[in-house]
C-alpha cells in the first residue's frame, strides 16, 4: 500500500460461510495507516475453514486522501 494525506486507510478481508455469515474478518482496525506513506508491504492472515464459500477483500479509506494497492496476492501458510 501507498497513501497520501489519509486519516485512515487499510486492507480488509472477509471469509464467508454458506449461510452468508462471516467466518473470519480483519480490517486492520488497530494498525491502519495515516498520513503519507511510501510503498510498504502489509498482510492479513485468516484461517479459511473448509465450509468457506467466499473470500472478499479490498482497501478502505475514510474520509479523505488517496490510497494505492499493488502486487496483491493470496498465499497458503502453514500453521
Amino acid at each position: 500500500l501507498k497513501t497520501e494525506d489519509v486519516e485512515h486507510a487499510a486492507l480488509w478481508m472477509r471469509v464467508d460461510g454458506a449461510d452468508g455469515a462471516f467466518i473470519a474478518f480483519d480490517n486492520m482496525q488497530e494498525r491502519a495507516l495515516t498520513g503519507c506513506n511510501d510503498w510498504g508491504a502489509f498482510e492479513i492472515i485468516l484461517d479459511v475453514a473448509q465450509e468457506a464459500t467466499n473470500l472478499a477483500f479490498g482497501v478502505l479509506m475514510t474520509p479523505r486522501g488517496k490510497v494505492w494497492i499493488a502486487d496483491a496476492a493470496f498465499e497458503t501458510v502453514s500453521g
